[in-house]
């Protein structure tokens, strides 16, 4: 029997670095680290048009040696792949205003104008000095769940830890 391929989607400000350091340690070599795409940096029909292409894209055979796939994403790219290999679907979600506050916060603090990795929604975040109340109420920013949830029932996830509760949400998973 194949053990399940464990799809894990790191929402940002969820403790999804921690718990890609416990899947790293477990998985090692066949974890794939998925990074590719941070979603809120594209507009939202190309990143739909991306997903959509990500998943019909995708075959078994391209994941023979990988038991999780951990990352940004929008979690759709892998809904199809559960039709043809078993899959379990986890995420973490915090309290949605802690998760924007810390959101908001991170950015400034580790914000680089000189790293080519700086995206453009976070430079102009930043560049423009916007006040956490901007950037909690802007449409890039609100209902960030959502938008990386579209096309995704939340049904679907096997499991769903709780930030504020990691450690015992990290045993029961």
């Amino acid at each position: 029997k194949i053990p399940p391929l464990i799809v894990s989607l790191h929402m940002p400000k969820t403790a999804g670095n921690s718990f890609k350091a416990v899947l790293d340690e477990h998985f090692k070599e066949a974890l794939k680290n998925d990074y590719a795409d941070y979603p809120i940096n594209v507009e939202p029909h190309e990143r739909h048009r991306q997903a959509v292409a990500g998943c019909l894209a995708t075959t078994a055979e391209d994941y023979r040696e990988i038991r999780c796939i951990h990352g940004h994403f929008l979690p759709v790219k892998y809904l199809l792949l559960a039709d043809l290999l078993p899959v379990v679907f986890v995420t973490w979600m915090r309290e949605p205003l802690a998760r924007l506050v810390s959101h908001y916060h991170y950015w400034y603090d580790a914000y680089d104008p000189q790293s080519a990795d700086t995206r453009p929604l976070h430079r102009r975040v930043v560049e423009e000095q916007w006040s956490l109340e901007q950037f909690c109420l802007s449409p890039d920013m609100r209902n960030l769940y959502s938008q990386f949830l579209w096309g995704f029932p939340l049904e679907r996830f096997n499991f769903i830890g709780i930030t504020e509760n990691y450690e015992s949400d990290l045993r029961a998973f």
